[in-house]
């Protein structure tokens, strides 16, 4: 019939400190005398001499195994979207000379990836020492914020691309990027330090709580919203000037113009949801994931715009056409282009257009002739 019992199981933190959790055995027929239940009630009221956010994060423990399977589900959204671009990116990513957008797309490509594989390893591994899950955690969010970056660096050059590289434009941008990668950085760097980590008996992975957390954790989203924002307002500005003008129907341009809207819609749909939610739920569970999946959809989105408009270029360019479209590319150092040649069409013979390299962000060097 079974017997009702007490024990304590140890919690092991980073700290070396050593934490007693009651854990409460009911028999199986439920049946429980009541003295049973008031020593169970006792020393869980005892047990514990930690904050009350280390007990709430305690209290929800139940939820570890969602975190475990929204990070699989996360991790496995962005193992199969590399798959489902592996032909792509290898024709269009793996061939051809270094530039920085070959380097761009491996970045926010292949860290993301890489940090969730490593994150993933860790929360389903038994018995990891609280001090390497702090290592862990601290390698894995480098690598993922660093892919985030250079994310929002790729959404921010298109678009200043896009407007003819305008000095008052690019001040904007670059404003609105260096808040933005600040507030990322100082967040996580804070966040690091409030977060505490612990492993108990039979359970995979690093168990976290947050010591004054507060509300550090939403208001990083705000500068992210208002830079989302203005990308996104930036480029329907631009579509619909081009539009009017008659700059459009070409397959480059459609897709230039498509996964650029679509993307930037996205991105400030989930930032806007990101930051509703984090100010309604401030538990582990909800953070990380919301993180975590920010990140995963950052990386998916600007990788895939970039392969997909190397591979419209090189379609274009094998077509060869007798019209031909060309976008100016953003070249360190090179003059600023005017806006009206941003996007032209010209008629030329095809045997005599020279394209000297492929654009990453949607653009082209502009095109040679010879006479």
């Amino acid at each position: 019939m079974g017997t009702c019992g007490c024990h304590h199981v140890p919690l092991r933190f980073g700290s070396g400190t050593i934490w007693n959790a009651a854990v409460f055995h009911r028999p199986a027929s439920n049946s429980c005398p009541p003295g049973c239940l008031k020593e169970f009630k006792k020393i869980m009221s005892t047990s514990f001499t930690m904050s009350s956010e280390a007990m709430d994060t305690v209290n929800k423990l139940a939820g570890h195994p969602i975190l475990l399977y929204l990070h699989a589900s996360g991790a496995t959204l962005l193992v199969v979207d590399w798959l489902s671009t592996l032909d792509v990116e290898i024709t269009y990513a793996w061939k051809g000379p270094w530039n920085m957008g070959r380097v761009l797309y491996f970045i926010t490509r292949y860290f993301v990836l890489l940090g969730t594989l490593v994150w993933l390893y860790c929360n389903f591994t038994f018995s990891v020492a609280p001090s390497l899950c702090s290592r862990i955690y601290a390698a894995c969010s480098g690598l993922l914020v660093f892919g985030f970056i250079v994310a929002e660096m790729i959404m921010t050059i298109r678009v200043f691309a896009l407007w003819g590289r305008r000095r008052a434009v690019g001040i904007l941008l670059i404003t609105m990027s260096v808040i933005d990668i600040t507030a990322s950085i100082v967040t996580f760097t804070l966040f690091r330090v409030q977060l505490h980590h612990f492993t108990i008996p039979n359970i995979p992975g690093c168990l976290s709580f947050a010591i004054g957390l507060g509300g550090s954790h939403t208001w990083p989203y705000v500068p992210l919203v208002v830079h989302q924002t203005l990308i996104f307002s930036l480029t329907i500005l631009k579509g619909v000037e081009h539009y009017r003008k008659g700059v459009y129907g070409t397959s480059l341009i459609n897709t230039f113009y498509r996964d650029g809207i679509v993307y930037y819609a996205l991105l400030v749909a989930f930032s806007i949801g990101n930051l509703a939610t984090t100010h309604t739920q401030s538990d582990m569970i909800t953070l990380y994931f919301l993180i975590f999946l920010q990140q995963v959809i950052h990386s998916i989105l600007s990788s895939r715009m970039m392969l997909h408009l190397r591979q419209e270029s090189a379609f274009a360019l094998r077509v060869g056409s007798e019209q031909s479209t060309s976008l100016d590319f953003v070249t360190i150092g090179a003059p600023a282009a005017s806006e009206t040649s941003v996007m032209t069409t010209q008629s030329r013979p095809p045997e005599r257009l020279e394209i000297s390299n492929h654009g990453w962000f949607g653009q082209e060097e502009s095109p040679v002739y010879h006479p």
